[in-house]
């Protein structure tokens, strides 16, 4: 099970970042029209403030990620938008770069999207369940590994609903939550 921390703080869980092997952001999949991750509320918004540069590192690899997986498997279709272009389905991405332990946990496709829309609650549920599982497998090696509870801030899902979803993490994997 995880170790769950519930703190008043949002800094708080920084200050595991600099000593942590993972420290994942909760994230969506959406590239602006600039090739940068949007990163505009909650944990997110954090990395993004702390590492300006994040973003766009961001962007870059999922897009390169997206991009190898259609050579292997054939073209992908990408879901364009007026507020950015989605690339569906990439789960958990661990370290952004060799330089840099923070990595990308996705809890949904589209940035506007909300836990309270049960078209989106589906959606954002099996983005959980699919990063969900790329963790557990990371989490194997019994590395630290710190992050966001998923999806219930901005996300807006319900605890329990998630809960049934991360539950089964090992105790190395610390989630943390704002009271």
């Amino acid at each position: 099970m995880p170790t769950i921390h519930e703190t008043k703080d949002k800094e708080e869980m920084w200050n595991y970042q600099p000593t942590c092997d993972l420290f994942l952001t909760t994230t969506n999949s959406t590239l602006n029209k600039s090739g940068e991750l949007v990163m505009g509320r909650g944990h997110a918004y954090q990395v993004k403030h702390r590492l300006p540069w994040f973003a766009t590192l961001a962007g870059y690899t999922l897009s390169q990620i997206w991009y190898k997986c259609s050579l292997r498997t054939g073209p992908k279709r990408l879901i364009t938008t007026p507020k950015g272009t989605i690339y569906p389905g990439y789960g958990m991405i661990p370290k952004i770069a060799v330089y840099c332990n923070i990595g990308l946990f996705q809890v949904k496709r589209g940035w506007w999207e909300k836990g309270g829309n049960p078209q989106d609650q589906r959606t954002m549920l099996g983005a959980i369940r699919s990063s969900t599982y790329d963790l557990s497998i990371y989490a194997e090696s019994g590395k630290e590994i710190h992050m966001p509870f998923p999806g219930i801030g901005n996300g807006e899902l319900e605890e329990s609903l998630v809960w049934d979803i991360v539950k089964d993490l090992p105790d190395n994997v610390n989630m943390w939550k704002l009271l």
